[in-house]
């Protein structure tokens, strides 16, 4: 992670973060704040992210996310208002067989590690 102050000249910052995780997923977030918004002492904070976890270990899925957000606070962070949007994807990491045994249909899963 890093960031840069002082981007456009009016004191903004700009934040990068990345983290990667062997098995457990990926992160990635870039942050823009300003800290006083149109001659106000409010603050605005835009922000970017994609997180991926891979979820097999428990379950047998894999999540993966992405979005923005945009906050409006106070100096003192005593109040914010914000709103995220976010767009949420939900993948099966299981194959599922499915078989007839007596007429009957059986679905059996099985796990990533058991390919």
């Amino acid at each position: 992670s890093g960031g840069v102050r002082n981007v456009f000249g009016r004191a903004e910052q700009l934040s990068a973060s990345v983290a990667y995780g062997d098995q457990s997923g990926k992160t990635f977030s870039v942050n823009l704040t300003k800290p006083r918004l149109n001659g106000t002492k409010n603050k605005l904070n835009i922000g970017v992210f994609r997180q991926q976890h891979n979820l097999s270990m428990f379950s047998s899925y894999a999540e993966a996310s992405r979005g923005l957000n945009v906050t409006i606070s106070d100096q003192h962070d005593r109040h914010t208002f914000g709103v995220q949007e976010a767009w949420r994807d939900v993948v099966p990491q299981a194959r599922i067989i499915k078989t007839k045994v007596d007429g009957k249909e059986i679905e059996k899963t099985v796990p990533p590690s058991a390919r």
